[in-house]
């Protein structure tokens, strides 16, 4: 989908789930392939391009600065080390914060002369030979490049993510939002970034984007929800499961007019519920609620009817049966 509608979410009411309205606790004999670990691409090594300016003062500080060299300056908090220019050894760590006018917190000083800085768990952002003067504040403004934000499928790293993504960027003034095809690999300037993916229902996350470094956010593949019902069922309300708690939110509506197996529909592994009005019954009656599971790469056929509470699965078709247990099931 490219159009922005695709990913707004819908704000109707929620669904709480009441002792009665339990779901069954079944196993699935799907086991999950491995994920793959892909291989990061580090930043091409050699000196990194940085200055040192010193001002007077009445404490020793250091102030750590990340610029792309023509002006921009970004807000990253990575953990940086004070290490021995000869030794190697680590004399002093800190926490890069920054203040609310944009500008690093400065730190106070425990080590002074010829050191070599680093930005620890990079490799690319090592500093030799930085002079650390007593009775100053020593600005460290380092030079650093953009990162990459790029997708995949857990299990599927070379086939194209087919949906867009709105990326948003945290913790500035004036927060604005872009879209990229997940399919593309994209530059952003480092810092948190909140992304919501145009998936069905659509997915939602924060990640951090570094400095030269790319960030890869890997989905699951959609398992396929097909109804089977041969009658008309008119409009049907899904849900899915809002979080780690027990509400469930409404994401999607559709209508069936029966006839057999539906076109499948696209989901997300998870819980989810189907709501919807039993055909022929007297207006206001309550509505019928049908709880089913999606499994990745997966078709789950679902008939709508009143199953008192039955969780319905790839692999319960057939074999269903009614508990009233909580699913020993935690989503992310």
């Amino acid at each position: 989908p490219k159009s922005s509608d695709s990913i707004r979410t819908m704000r109707l009411k929620k669904l709480v789930l009441k002792p009665n309205d339990a779901i069954a606790k079944l196993s699935s004999k799907f086991v999950p392939k491995p994920t793959p670990k892909p291989k990061p691409v580090l930043a091409p090594d050699g000196p990194t391009e940085f200055k040192v300016e010193t001002t007077a003062s009445e404490l020793s500080q250091i102030a750590v600065y990340f610029t792309d060299g023509n002006g921009k300056f970004y807000s990253s908090k990575p953990m940086v080390a004070i290490l021995d220019a000869i030794t190697k050894t680590e004399k002093q760590k800190f926490m890069r914060d920054i203040l609310k006018n944009g500008e690093p917190e400065p730190v106070d000083l425990k080590v002074f002369g010829t050191v070599d800085v680093t930005v620890l768990g990079r490799r690319d952002l090592q500093l030799k030979n930085v002079k650390l003067e007593p009775n100053k504040l020593n600005k460290i403004i380092i030079k650093v490049s953009n990162g990459t934000l790029e997708f995949s499928f857990r299990t599927d790293l070379t086939t194209p993510v087919p949906f867009e993504a709105r990326i948003t960027k945290r913790w500035i003034q004036s927060p604005s939002f872009t879209y990229m095809s997940c399919a593309e690999t994209k530059f952003y300037d480092p810092g948190e970034y909140y992304i919501e993916i145009s998936s069905l229902p659509p997915i939602k996350l924060r990640t951090e984007i570094s400095f030269g470094f790319p960030t890869l956010v890997q989905i699951s593949k959609a398992g396929n929800l097909i109804f089977t019902n041969q009658e008309a069922i008119g409009e049907i309300t899904l849900y899915n499961q809002d979080g780690e708690g027990e509400n469930f939110a409404p994401f999607h509506e559709l209508n069936f007019n029966g006839g057999g197996n539906s076109k499948p529909l696209g989901l997300q592994p998870g819980l989810y519920k189907a709501e919807f009005m039993k055909p022929g019954s007297p207006k206001f009656s309550a509505p019928i609620i049908v709880d089913f599971k999606i499994e990745a790469e997966k078709e789950t056929y679902v008939e709508l009817k009143n199953y008192n509470g039955l969780l319905i699965t790839p692999s319960a078709i057939g074999t269903m049966r009614i508990t009233n247990e909580t699913p020993d099931i935690k989503l992310k």
